[in-house]
């Protein structure tokens, strides 16, 4: 009986992850930007090349290594995008701590992700945090036995984001960050600013950009972000962020 109650108090403390999640509003200072923009054409890029939203590229990069190319984690991720070794050997990365390589390798994963779990950008956040097994095991209500180690060993089932805590985090905060990447509405996820003497294009996702345009992504206070990722073939090289 006292296992059992034992076991409930921590599933309840589990459930209450999302709610501890509710964090503050994320502030990116200066220093972080500058180092942000180093990057951005690649994000942009890259994302272009793989049919993925470049947004999400911004977004990992600053939850994993705050755009820090050298950082490895007590865990033994490494780089930019913070790719553990058999990860990065899995798509392709040589070198994790070479920016263009982590990158790539990245939205490869990120790919897959989002194929696997219905392009739901919540799913594929904690997957990327979590992995991709945690995430299965969570939305099916199954455990799952990964060596020594019991993945939902309750047979919890959620809304397929697993209940810890930091992954809840991750994902809170990744999605806030998204907000503050896009527009107004939803489901347009760019603004086109005309170059000097370029002709205005119109309000359409489905335009290509010439080279005498340029685009950035905006920050809008009141834009909700559905569960989709919205993937929009681009030629910007900025990523545009703004604070509350």
């Amino acid at each position: 009986m006292l296992n059992f109650c034992a076991g409930g108090i921590v599933v309840g403390l589990l459930l209450l992850a999302p709610v501890m999640a509710c964090a503050q509003a994320v502030v990116i200072d200066e220093n972080t930007r500058q180092r942000a923009r180093a990057y951005e054409s690649l994000f942009i890029t890259v994302a272009y090349q793989h049919g993925i939203d470049a947004r999400l590229l911004w977004v990992i990069a600053y939850l994993e290594s705050r755009f820090r190319p050298q950082v490895i984690s007590p865990k033994g991720a490494r780089g930019l995008m913070q790719l553990m070794p058999a990860t990065a050997a899995r798509w392709g990365v040589r070198n994790p701590y070479e920016p263009a390589q982590a990158i790539t390798g990245a939205a490869r994963y990120i790919q897959y992700l989002e194929q696997r779990f219905a392009r739901r950008v919540d799913l594929t956040l904690a997957a990327y945090n979590a992995g991709e097994t945690a995430v299965a095991a969570y939305r099916a209500g199954r455990t799952v036995r990964v060596g020594h180690k019991l993945i939902n060993p309750f047979g919890l089932r959620t809304d397929g984001v697993p209940p810890y805590r930091e992954t809840r985090n991750y994902v809170h905060s990744g999605t806030a960050l998204l907000r503050r990447l896009s527009v107004g509405n939803p489901a347009t996820t760019v603004v086109y600013t005309p170059a000097p003497r370029a002709e205005k294009l119109p309000n359409s996702e489905a335009v290509t950009i010439s080279t005498t345009m340029r685009k950035s992504i905006s920050y809008a206070a009141e834009a909700v972000p559905s569960r989709q990722s919205v993937s929009t073939p681009s030629t910007s090289r900025s990523i545009s962020y703004q604070n509350r």
